[in-house]
């Protein structure tokens, strides 16, 4: 899981903040104002209004900025470069920066390859990695499907963004999801995955692009180079 997530992306999201509460000159202290949090027994019919919004969104091409936090080492990592995605599940994750961490990770829609030093190679779809990438891809174009493996625990608004936060519905590392919506552009503007410990992944997601994207996209020349991953 980790090294997945690493590799590409599909947050430190809402971490709480500590503010003082102001005073009135009597000293009875005002209650902070809190933000619209959706009860549980309105969450679903919440999503089901930004799902139905997304679903019309068929080509995306966003530029990112990737934060992964390691707390053994105390060390910070950052990432930048470009995702495009094509409903329902095409993807193309290009690591520019820095050059020495230059890679693709591309999902055709049946094979998944990575591509590095101008050497493809071909993972199995129903592994490990594979897997871990059609979820952080359902997290920015197909986050209704992500229902059947997490459970919503909340859904906060402030202004023109949405924050759902995600819980897996099987232990594993991953403890819990974070999805920021952007709801006046209509795209997941933020991801942020947190890890057993302080160890945690952010995804920034902006300037979005829904132009349609050419097939050749997400695929691999026909000339190229192919190994098999071990």
């Amino acid at each position: 899981m980790k090294r997945t997530l690493t590799l590409l992306f599909f947050v430190t999201l809402l971490a709480a903040s500590k503010s003082k509460l102001p005073v009135s000159t009597d000293k009875k202290p005002i209650p902070a104002k809190k933000e619209a949090v959706a009860q549980p027994e309105s969450l679903e019919k919440e999503l089901k209004t930004y799902q139905d919004k997304l679903k019309n969104r068929i080509d995306l091409t966003v530029a990112f900025t990737q934060t992964t936090y390691k707390d053994l080492r105390k060390n910070t990592v950052k990432s930048q470069g470009t995702a495009s995605f094509h409903r329902p599940n095409q993807f193309r994750w290009s690591t520019q920066k820095p050059v020495a961490q230059a890679e693709e990770w591309i999902f055709t829609g049946t094979e998944l390859f990575s591509h590095k030093n101008a050497i493809f190679t071909r993972y199995r779809v129903t592994g490990t990695i594979g897997k871990e990438i059609q979820q952080v891809v359902d997290m920015v174009i197909n986050f209704d499907q992500l229902m059947k493996k997490y459970t919503l625990k909340q859904v906060t608004k402030e202004k023109d963004r949405v924050t759902i936060l995600l819980l897996p519905l099987v232990a594993s590392d991953l403890q819990s999801a974070t999805l920021q919506l952007d709801t006046q552009k209509n795209f997941i503007s933020q991801v942020r995955l947190d890890f057993v410990g302080k160890n945690h992944t952010i995804f920034d997601f902006s300037a979005p692009d829904t132009r349609s994207l050419p097939a050749a996209t997400f695929t691999i020349p026909k000339e190229a180079v192919v190994k098999e991953a071990l």
